[in-house]
């Protein structure tokens, strides 16, 4: 199903993003970074499978972003693994890999996070494989790791996980 496959792959570049900080170890980000790990929800808009909800636990580590990345199209739910690094105190740069069909697709993504509205929002494109496929997505802090966001907590920004 092309919009399955897709998903996937759109999955499969946040899974590229986030796998690099998988675990939730006690640390802060690298100086004049935010931390932006705990559970996200929000859509994504691919150019080939249309409309998605994406649900994400992100964690992470230094500048290093990852977790797990659920989007569902037409009902049907794809999870995959994700990678982000922190660019910028609040930019996100990172690349995925999705089998679609017999293709290997590759996704570069960008991204901002906006510590006002506690969203992450960006867009991402076919670099490899799966050509002219490109998206949007935006995600909205549900909660705040624990293991990871002692300040955000503290200052009532937003609930704990």
């Amino acid at each position: 199903m092309v919009s399955r496959s897709h998903g996937r792959l759109l999955c499969l570049c946040f899974a590229g993003v986030l796998a690099v900080a998988g675990c939730t170890t006690k640390s802060s980000p690298a100086p004049g970074l935010v931390t932006i790990s705990g559970e996200y929800s929000g859509t994504a808009q691919d150019s080939v499978a249309g409309a998605q909800t994406v649900t994400t636990t992100l964690a992470q580590h230094g500048s290093s972003v990852g977790g797990t990345l659920t989007l569902t199209t037409a009902g049907v739910p794809n999870t995959e693994a994700v990678a982000w690094t922190l660019t910028t105190a609040k930019g996100l740069s990172g690349t995925g890999t999705e089998t679609v069909g017999a293709a290997t697709c590759t996704f570069a993504m960008t991204g901002t996070y906006s510590a006002s509205t506690n969203q992450i929002t960006g867009t991402y494109s076919a670099v490899t494989g799966c050509a002219g496929t490109t998206g949007s997505y935006a995600l909205t802090q549900q909660c705040t790791d624990p293991a990871t966001s002692d300040k955000r907590r503290a200052l009532g920004i937003i609930s704990p996980c």
